[in-house]
This record gives C-alpha cells, sequence and structure tokens, in this order.
C-alpha cells in the first residue's frame, strides 16, 4: 500500500493521527524523489495538523523535514526557521521529560520515607510493653536504615548527574569529602559535618538540566550559553526542593548558593559575605579546589600547590576568608582530600 493509498484511507475513516503520518511520509517521499512543490506542500499540511492537535513530536518532525527540505533547495532562511522552530519543540520536550523525572524521583523518595516512618510508628506502639532500651534500639536501627537509604538514593542522583558532565562521580565524592572535614575544622558538630558530606554531592545536580551541546563544550562558553550554565543552581534547587528531610534542605541549600562570591558578584542572586548561607560558602571553597587539582577537557591540572595559593588570593573575593583559613590548615594533609 502507497502513501497515497494511506492518506486516502486516513480521511475517509476521519483518523488524524493517520493523517499526519501519512502527510509526513508523502512530504519525505517527495523529499527523496526531489519533487519540491509537493513536499513542500505536505509537509506543511502536516505541519498545521500537529499545531492544530498539539503533536509536539510530529511537529518536529515536520519542522526537521522542512529544514532539509529548504537545505536542499538553497533557502537558508527558511531552513533557520524550521531548524529554530525544531530547537524550541526540542526543549519543550525534554523539559517536560525533565520535569516528568523529576516529579517520579520525588514521589519514589516521599513514598520510601512514608513507608519507613509508618513502619518506625508501628514498631514503636507494639514495643511500648517492652522494656524501652529494647525498643529505643529497635528505632534507631531503623533510623539508621532511613538514613542508608536517603545516602544511597543522593550517591546514585550525584553520580548520574556527573555522568552528563562526561565523568564518573568521583569529583562528587571528593568534594563532599572536603567539605565535611571543613566543617569539622570550623567546629561543626560531627553528624552535621557528616551530613553537608553528603549533601555536598549534589551541588551541581541542577546540570542534569542543562543541554549537552553547552554541558559538554570544550572549549569556552559564548555570553548566552554561560548564562543558561548558571541556571544549574536554580534547576539544582527546584529539583531538591519540597524535601522534609534535613539532608534534602540542606542539599537544596547548597546547590542553590555555592556559586555565590563573598564579594557579592557570584550567581544566582548575589549574595555577599554573610548573607551566604555557611554550607554554600565550605562547598565552594571544596568545589573549586577539586576542579582546580583535576584535568578538564579545557585545561590541565593544576598542582596542589598553585591550587591553595589560587584559594589565598581568592579569601575575601570569592572566598569567605575564614573557609579559606580552614582549607589551607585542611588540605595540608593528603589523608582529608584524597
Amino acid at each position: 500500500m502507497t502513501y497515497h493509498d494511506a492518506l486516502a484511507i486516513a480521511l475517509s475513516i476521519g483518523s488524524t493521527q493517520g493523517e499526519l503520518d501519512a502527510r509526513l511520509n508523502l512530504g519525505r517521499f517527495h523529499l527523496q524523489s526531489r519533487s519540491w512543490d509537493d513536499a513542500c506542500n505536505q509537509l506543511h499540511l502536516a505541519l498545521e495538523l500537529a499545531e492544530r492537535t498539539q503533536s509536539a513530536k510530529e511537529a518536529a518532525a515536520a519542522h526537521e523535514t522542512l529544514c532539509e527540505l529548504h537545505k536542499a533547495r538553497g533557502e537558508t532562511a527558511q531552513a533557520l526557521h524550521h531548524s529554530e522552530e525544531l530547537r524550541c519543540i526540542e526543549r519543550e520536550l525534554f523539559n517536560a521529560e525533565r520535569d516528568r523525572q523529576t516529579r517520579n524521583l520525588s514521589i519514589q523518595f516521599e513514598v520510601e520515607r512514608a513507608q519507613r516512618e509508618a513502619e518506625s510508628y508501628r514498631m514503636r506502639t507494639e514495643l511500648e510493653q517492652e522494656a524501652r532500651q529494647m525498643a529505643e534500639r529497635q528505632v534507631e536501627e531503623r533510623t539508621a536504615e532511613l538514613a542508608q537509604a536517603q545516602y544511597e538514593v543522593v550517591t546514585r542522583l550525584a553520580v548520574a548527574a556527573e555522568y552528563r558532565d562526561g565523568t564518573t562521580g568521583d569529583h562528587t565524592r571528593r568534594v563532599g569529602l572536603i567539605s565535611a572535614n571543613l566543617a569539622r575544622a570550623l567546629g561543626w558538630p560531627e553528624a552535621r559535618a557528616e551530613l553537608l558530606g553528603i549533601a555536598a554531592r549534589l551541588h551541581d545536580v541542577g546540570k542534569m538540566g542543562i543541554p549537552d551541546s553547552i554541558l559538554l563544550k570544550s572549549g569556552k562558553l559564548e555570553q548566552s550559553e554561560f548564562t543558561q550554565m548558571q541556571t544549574h543552581t536554580l534547576i539544582g534547587a527546584t529539583i531538591l526542593s519540597g524535601g522534609h528531610s534535613e539532608l534534602l534542605q540542606l542539599a537544596e541549600e547548597i546547590a542553590l548558593t555555592h556559586h555565590e562570591r563573598w564579594d557579592g558578584t557570584g550567581y544566582p542572586h548575589q549574595l555577599a559575605g554573610p548573607q551566604i548561607p555557611q554550607s554554600g560558602r565550605i562547598v565552594a571553597v571544596a568545589d573549586v579546589y577539586d576542579a582546580l587539582t583535576q584535568i578538564r577537557p579545557y585545561k590541565a591540572a593544576w598542582s596542589h600547590q598553585q591550587a591553595l595559593q589560587e584559594l589565598r588570593t581568592q579569601a575575601g573575593l570569592h572566598f569567605d576568608p575564614e573557609v579559606v583559613e580552614a582549607a589551607l590548615y585542611v588540605l595540608c594533609d593528603p589523608e582529608t582530600h584524597a
């Protein structure tokens, strides 16, 4: 059966999807046959139908084929128009899929939390008549399991985000380790410092929302690209927002503020000095130190001493001087950031 036959059948039975598919296929067929006018006519009809029925994928296919058609005919302006329309649709589809995945992850996390809280409540009720010491031990074990589950979810999410950046998760692990040690040096309680070390691993989770064309670019970013890259702080905070656990709340705070600068020239909100949460100030130092000492597509690795000197230079500008002072002490011991 030919595409013309398929179109005739779709029109006779009133199948909108069948008509749309048939016109797209006819457009591609005429393009391959170099029947430019027939191809253009069918593709424009398909595009109008796709827009009327809000069929985003078919609209994208129509724009893509029309772009090929106008390129073949040497009509640069029309080809560019359809290329830009295609890019807009792809961005909308990407954002919709990203939002769907984010909602699914949040729902999964909240369901697991609710299930464990319900289990803990049931156990506490059943054990009221038993020895208090045994009951408390059981609750502590369940709490530890929940903390371990949270840690595993955070670790997997951090590694997933870093894979998009072309690495394997070691950067987030090192940033978490350095951040925890800096917090200890600054007098944080041990439990809170450990929590910071876990939450810090999600500092760049928002990069999952940055297109590969920008995220994986080896050369210098254009100003518009850099502006879009900066939105990873807002995207990360959105992904982590609404969490009820202390871990996710701390991770949200870090994702949003780790690119703020002590002198107020950072992003996204140009916070300055103590306006920046100490968690963000700590992770900023850990993140920059590790980035400087690692090989990246756009630079060679700096030596340990060169990186420390950069921290000294940026104290009071990029970084909180108190955090830099702690870093110069902590990072002198290679075991604290291996």
